[in-house]
């Protein structure tokens, strides 16, 4: 009764102990020692064998993740971008013989504390007086829209093309207290969450002090 008590046991434990790879054809067998035996009180010996026939899920040993949720077709999202930067230029205004009304203006968009990227914004109607009315150089906002292709002849005849947002949404961004554009923080500001924010995103913080010593360590 101990020894099949043993052998259940033993059965169990490798089962839940096993683990195996990652092809799910892969059949493993295993094969105790047949100089493994049991002894008891009467010094009666038992040798044993036990072969084990495991298969793994397809579905987690293949690695599969779930597919992409369906959606219907909208205009609205065909080529859609979000960008966030800082107002370039003037926002300049036209009235058209049409009766429509168009506005453009630049975006920078910073990649770091020295590269940027322009992107060209125009506005049409209601959004173009909007523009017009509100936004200024140097403000920071936030514009949806649709990216397009321009193609324009240069004074050499040759085309050039280039890309830009037609906005369908614009709004302002709200600027942190905290950190202040010069690099500053206040004195509700946490020091630790200004250094996380550094390590997260090393580029786009840069040396703003002035009257820096500069140190220099010999080592002999």
């Amino acid at each position: 009764m101990a020894f099949e008590q043993a052998v259940s046991f033993s059965s169990t434990s490798l089962r839940s102990l096993i683990t195996f790879p990652q092809n799910p054809n892969f059949i493993p067998k295993f094969k105790l020692p047949s100089s493994t035996t049991l002894s008891s009180k009467a010094t009666t010996h038992r040798s044993f064998n036990l072969n084990l026939k495991v298969r793994c899920s397809n579905s987690i040993t293949n690695g599969t993740y779930p597919k992409p949720t369906e959606i219907q077709w909208n205009k609205d999202l065909c080529n859609s971008v979000n960008l966030i930067g800082f107002v370039a230029n003037p926002v300049e205004i036209k009235h058209l013989p049409s009766g429509k009304v168009v506005a453009w203006t630049r975006l920078s968009v910073k990649k770091n504390a020295t590269q940027m990227s322009w992107i060209h914004l125009t506005f049409w109607d209601e959004l173009a007086h909007v523009a017009s009315q509100h936004v200024q150089q140097g403000q920071q906002i936030h514009v949806s829209g649709r990216l397009v292709t321009d193609t324009v002849d240069s004074v050499e005849g040759k085309q050039h093309t280039y890309y830009k947002v037609v906005a369908q949404q614009l709004n302002f961004i709200h600027r942190s207290k905290k950190v202040s554009n010069a690099g500053n923080y206040s004195a509700g500001g946490s020091v630790v969450e200004l250094w996380q924010a550094f390590f997260a995103n090393p580029g786009e913080w840069w040396d703003n002090r002035k009257n820096k010593v500069m140190l220099t360590i010999f080592v002999e």
